[in-house]
């Protein structure tokens, strides 16, 4: 029965918070949807684009790219088959070199998770 008097106190409270939580202030910044006479949701503003600068700029002329390389992509995937074929004739020797591996439960693989 204790928990009556703590689920009254609470709502009380609630009760309470929620006025001052309603008179927050608004921000200056209303949002993406801005109030309108129309109460459709579809008419939305886009936002209002940034102030200009008072003073223009010198724009600097943008140095030349070279050119880039055509057959850059065609070396990267030979240098990576290259690595995959090395990677797979290790794995095939060394395949055959370790000790057989046997589930079972004195190795702990028997929890149906591990199969």
């Amino acid at each position: 029965m204790k928990t009556l008097p703590r689920i009254f106190a609470m709502s009380m409270a609630a009760a309470c918070a929620m006025p001052a939580f309603a008179q927050q202030p608004q921000p200056a910044e209303p949002g993406f949807f801005r109030p309108s006479a129309s109460a459709s949701l579809t008419n939305a503003e886009p936002p209002a684009p940034p102030p200009q600068p008072a003073t223009p700029q010198a724009a600097a002329a943008p140095e030349p790219q070279p050119a880039p390389d055509p057959l850059a992509p065609l070396r990267w995937t030979e240098e990576q088959m290259d690595r995959a074929e090395l990677e797979a004739s290790l794995a095939r020797r060394q395949a055959g070199t370790g000790p057989v591996r046997l589930n079972g439960a004195f190795d702990g693989s028997t929890d149906p998770r591990d199969r």
